[in-house]
């Protein structure tokens, strides 16, 4: 009877170990798991909100972009000028003006040029 105790005892407690062991890698696992989970919300609130370094890179875009401008003068209507980023854009821009207060406002009258 000693003996089969014993045998017992020796079965069961190294099963008991490795059960905890087993529940403390379990808890271990699940920690990481918030742990990960808590760092990808961070990321993905970081990916919706614009970085200094793209806000430059948009200031610099503007700022390497040619501008083109368009003045228009027409004796009866007065002077006007006319930006865009195309030149066709400027051009329209000055007629609009100058047709808006009634001159006689014709394409060939208007003179353009570059910013670099």
């Amino acid at each position: 009877m000693k003996y089969t105790l014993v045998l017992l005892l020796a079965l069961c407690v190294p099963t008991l170990t490795q059960a905890q062991t087993k529940d403390q890698q379990i808890e271990q696992l699940k920690q990481k798991v918030k742990s990960l989970k808590h760092q990808l919300r961070k990321l993905k609130q970081g990916l919706n909100q614009p970085t200094d370094s793209t806000q430059t890179l948009n200031i610099n875009r503007n700022a390497n972009r040619t501008q083109w401008g368009c003045y228009l003068d027409d004796v009866k209507a007065g002077n006007f000028y006319g930006t865009g980023s195309t030149e066709a854009e400027a051009r329209g821009k000055a007629l609009q003006k100058c047709s808006a207060k009634g001159g006689a406002c014709f394409d060939i009258d208007v003179k353009c040029s570059q910013s670099n």
